[in-house]
């Protein structure tokens, strides 16, 4: 609950997803809409954002959307985003202001009886019509959707593993890492963590892939490779926000190999970075 645009909203580029929808909850996230740079409606719109919705004024809670009617309205129940907007209020009243095309509407159906199955389906097709970079992002979601209605673990990974698309997808790749991580199959994990890092990625995908990797080099024993991801981390993501905490994971890699140079390096930064009482 932060009243200024912060964490990830802060840094030069936002990773959006074309037509991403954003919502941050805060009394005034909307008190003044024309800025890049105060409160939330305004920074999440110049970030990248698609639409939003926000308060100019204290609407208190009882007064704000109801989140889970929104999306469940704008994705399943194909509304429009007018639509959904207008529906999730619990009251009409100035406080709430919604921002962006109210006629944007990319679930919508032609038939409203039909299932949002074959909605997502008919997306699906044409996507990969199109020959669209984005159907590694259908793929994702169909693994999802079959995950969490029982499907059988061993099913999606055969399901990645079959899809060409798998081998050329980063996000695939990690996603495949991460259900070998969940099963315990940690090298399986390594070797597909290793794939997606070799593809094209975005900078935050391949910060939470590099981190990853490294603290299942760490788990697997592979101390001098898990040190080695680190390092190469820190090249290249100098202005990580979380490096103390980077430093105090490479810290006991670096004594379990007996690295004293490294050692008394990563503990310089440490006190360097660790938080002094005032005196």
């Amino acid at each position: 609950y932060d009243g200024q645009f912060s964490g990830p909203f802060t840094v030069s580029k936002v990773e959006f997803m074309p037509g991403a929808v954003a919502y941050h909850l805060h009394s005034f996230s909307a008190h003044v809409l024309r800025t890049p740079d105060q409160y939330w409606v305004g920074p999440l719109l110049a970030k990248g954002a698609t639409a939003t919705i926000g308060y100019v004024e204290e609407p208190y809670l009882e007064g704000t959307i109801n989140v889970a009617a929104f999306f469940a309205d704008f994705t399943a129940l194909g509304f429009s985003f007018g639509e959904a907007a207008y529906a999730a209020q619990p009251s009409i009243s100035w406080q709430t202001t919604v921002v962006g095309d109210p006629l944007y509407r990319p679930f919508g159906r032609k038939n409203p009886a039909d299932h949002f199955g074959k909605r997502l389906q008919e997306l699906h097709g044409e996507l990969l019509a199109r020959k669209s970079k984005l159907i590694e992002w259908s793929h994702l979601q169909v693994v999802n959707l079959n995950l969490e209605q029982g499907y059988s673990v061993s099913d999606m990974i055969g399901y990645l593993e079959q899809e060409p698309t798998t081998r050329k997808s980063a996000v695939l790749q990690e996603k495949l890492g991460d259900i070998f991580y969940s099963r315990g199959k940690l090298a399986d994990a390594i070797d597909a963590y290793g794939k997606a890092l070799k593809l094209e990625m975005t900078p935050q995908q391949r910060i939470r892939v590099m981190l990853g990797q490294a603290e299942l080099l760490a788990l697997y024993t592979k101390r001098q490779q898990a040190l080695d991801m680190y390092q190469e981390f820190l090249k290249e993501f100098t202005n990580y926000p979380a490096l103390l905490s980077l430093y105090q994971k490479m810290l006991p890699l670096a004594q379990d190999l007996n690295q004293t140079t490294e050692v008394v390096r990563i503990e310089k930064e440490i006190e360097r970075l660790s938080p002094h009482p005032e005196k």
